[in-house]
């Protein structure tokens, strides 16, 4: 499920989640059907698209929280199956149409998914700093709903277990150190094996 939630997002093929987790989210931590519908306004304008109908955004806004929330008290058994990534507990449901982001350590993402998304999104390089796998547009930190604490701590914990893998600290600035012979494939698939 992390790793299909990583792609939705990152992607941007269901526009929605690129938009809410890199820049409607980024900062805040409660939103409600209306404020996440007036951000989506705002990043569509401010991108110079057109902006869709009043229905296609609250349905896309509606489906979006299906997605990450449980339904209250429904008596439709559709309702029920509509939560593909409930389980990542990323939102928590406050009154009837509101939701909070749970920044978190995510310790059920393992170390092999996490470096697979860090050397999907930063591909190519062998020098990551830690604030863009925390902040940058469609980093890991941000697609995940992670604390800095979580990052660092998962970071920690992937250079203990992968060798070629080093965070260092170096003048108050930390970086991940990416040995040459790594590949997200290879990574990923040891995780699956």
């Amino acid at each position: 499920m992390w790793l299909l939630h990583y792609h939705l997002v990152k992607k941007g093929l269901a526009s929605i989640y690129q938009l809410f987790f890199n820049k409607i989210k980024n900062g805040d931590r409660e939103f409600s059907d209306g404020k996440i519908k007036k951000e989506l306004i705002y990043q569509i304008e401010k991108n110079q698209q057109d902006i869709p109908s009043e229905k296609t955004l609250e349905n896309d806004v509606k489906v979006f929280r299906a997605n990450f929330l449980q339904p209250r008290r429904s008596n439709n058994i559709e309702d029920d199956f509509n939560g593909l990534l409930q389980e990542l507990n990323l939102f928590e449901q406050i009154g009837s149409k509101k939701m909070i982001a749970q920044n978190s350590t995510r310790d059920t993402i393992s170390e092999e998914l996490f470096l697979y998304t860090i050397l999907d999104r930063f591909e190519g390089r062998r020098s990551i700093s830690v604030e863009e796998i925390i902040s940058d547009d469609n980093s890991p930190g941000l697609i995940f709903c992670m604390s800095e604490y979580g990052v660092l701590k998962k970071l920690k914990e992937i250079s203990i277990k992968i060798p070629q893998v080093k965070l260092t600290e170096d003048a108050g600035i930390r970086e991940l150190q990416l040995s040459e012979d790594l590949d997200k494939t290879t990574v990923l698939r040891s995780y699956y094996e």
